[in-house]
């Protein structure tokens, strides 16, 4: 089979893996599992999911709105499920909106966790375009 690859876990070598996409979405950090690199997948989740649990902090759960801050929640979708979990649970548990420029600053913060993932799907989806030493391709 000349097409297939050496390694099982190598990603495909028509450089398109779906399966792991579908898991960097669902989980930030999983696809890299799913294409056997769990140490970039620990570093990766555990920054985001650092970024997500700070801008909470700082901004409480209002700081994810799709309705009142719909085109700051766009970004925020990146981080897939859990940006409409932690959405869920501002609708459930009443979420206040916070004093001064603070649910701005966390609302930030999740918003870049959204975009890192997001970039980090994109990673997982085309595993190919990346450099033997794991950087992009040229």
């Amino acid at each position: 089979m000349p097409n297939a690859p050496a390694n099982p876990k190598s990603p495909p070598p028509h450089g398109f893996d779906p399966g792991a996409g579908v898991l960097a979405l669902l989980l930030p950090g999983l696809g890299y599992f799913a294409l056997g690199e769990r140490k970039r997948g620990v570093l990766l989740a555990s920054g985001i999911l650092f970024m997500v649990a700070l801008g909470l902090l700082i901004g409480g759960l209002d700081a994810v709105d799709r309705v009142q801050d719909r085109w700051w929640f766009l970004p925020q979708a990146g981080l897939g499920p859990l940006a409409w979990a932690i959405d869920w649970a501002r609708v459930q548990w009443g979420g206040s909106q916070s004093i001064g420029r603070v649910n701005e600053i966390g609302t930030l913060f999740v918003v870049i966790a959204g975009m890192c993932n997001a970039v980090a799907i994109i990673d997982c989806l085309l595993p190919n375009l990346r450099d033997e030493d794991g950087g992009a391709g040229s």
